[in-house]
């Protein structure tokens, strides 16, 4: 009887230790607010979202990146876009675009690249892929003309190019490489 009442003396002290409370969803860790990326005073959506557009990145992602801290790395390659460039058709802005990644433009190169037989006058694309620091790119095109004359990053700044010299050229076109968007209208 001793033994009986010893087992069940020890099996109900081991049912009713009491259970250490989480106060977090899921029993998740909670984060220290010291080690937070960024305070909840500072906490700025617009300002986290524009970072998140000027890295080319989605909101979620950007989060995830800061939270695990990889924005310094991503930060390295911060304005550089890689571009599948055919140079036997540089005049041609939709045909060599650009890409977020070194990757997205091999893939395209190599899905792009024809052979080149000049024995039956059929030359192909010969993509390279390179890397260049600018999206948008204000060219002078007419029937005598196709030609850069301004790159940059920023949609308002080449809009703002084409407004400053509006005046001496009707025919100035602002190519988006990534999109494949053309911008015709001189204002």
């Amino acid at each position: 009887m001793n033994k009986i009442f010893c087992i069940v003396l020890v099996f109900i002290a081991g049912c009713s230790t009491p259970k250490k409370s989480v106060d977090t969803l899921h029993d998740y860790p909670v984060i220290d607010p010291s080690k937070c990326p960024i305070p909840l005073e500072r906490y700025d959506e617009e300002f986290l979202k524009a970072s998140a557009k000027s890295l080319n990145m989605r909101y979620v992602d950007y989060l995830h990146a800061l939270t695990n801290g990889k924005i310094s790395e991503l930060r390295k390659n911060e304005g550089l876009f890689f571009q599948a460039y055919d140079p036997n058709w540089a005049n041609e802005p939709s045909i060599n675009p650009i890409f977020s990644t070194k990757k997205e433009a091999q893939d395209y190169a190599s899905r792009n690249n024809m052979a080149t037989d000049r024995s039956s006058n059929t030359i192909g694309h010969s993509y390279i892929v390179r890397e260049v620091d600018y999206r948008y790119e204000v060219r002078i095109v007419n029937p005598s003309t196709n030609e850069v004359l301004y790159t940059t990053r920023d949609f308002n700044d080449a809009y703002e190019y084409v407004v400053e010299y509006s005046s001496a050229h009707a025919d100035l076109v602002i190519y988006d490489l990534k999109t494949g968007e053309i911008f015709e209208e001189t204002p």
